[in-house]
């Protein structure tokens, strides 16, 4: 196998090629591994963040998932849009099983909002608010 030589591209290749690694052991204990290396090669891969908390939601590590998607909503910032909707929709799920396996489900509507909020944060909240609202099919939907 032939390693690309060092230079401008070589992370970026890294950050592929461990990113494809964890694609192809979905569900194994090495694919959170092959994410995060991606990760290192490259901090600001979107598709390698937010794999990575698809990996660990899909674990049901919901913490890990939770934080791991608001990173990658941050990361793709305003300008990305349709990256951002996937981690919003992503986070809203999360964020509902979070809810949902907590122990102590909530009584009211208001309180069940102020979970979301929380959980979610203040401005990944309004988003998702703003979308349901603007009927976007964003992950108010959901």
């Amino acid at each position: 196998i032939r390693t690309p030589a060092k230079g401008s591209n070589y992370n970026k290749v890294m950050a592929s090629a461990y990113c494809n690694l964890g694609v192809l052991q979905e569900g194994q204990p090495q694919e959170v591994e092959y994410y995060q290396k991606a990760l290192e090669y490259v901090p600001d891969n979107f598709e390698a963040r937010y794999s990575l908390g698809s990996a660990y939601a899909s674990r049901g590590n919901w913490q890990e998932a939770i934080a791991t998607f608001r990173e990658a909503i941050d990361q793709a910032g305003e300008d990305d849009k349709g990256n951002a909707g996937k981690a919003l929709q992503s986070l809203y799920k999360a964020a509902m099983e979070l809810i949902r396996n907590s122990g102590s489900p909530p009584v009211s509507r208001e309180e069940m909002m102020e979970r979301f909020q929380d959980v979610m944060g203040a401005d990944n909240y309004d988003r998702l608010a703003a979308n349901a609202a603007g009927g976007a099919g964003g992950a108010g939907a959901a």
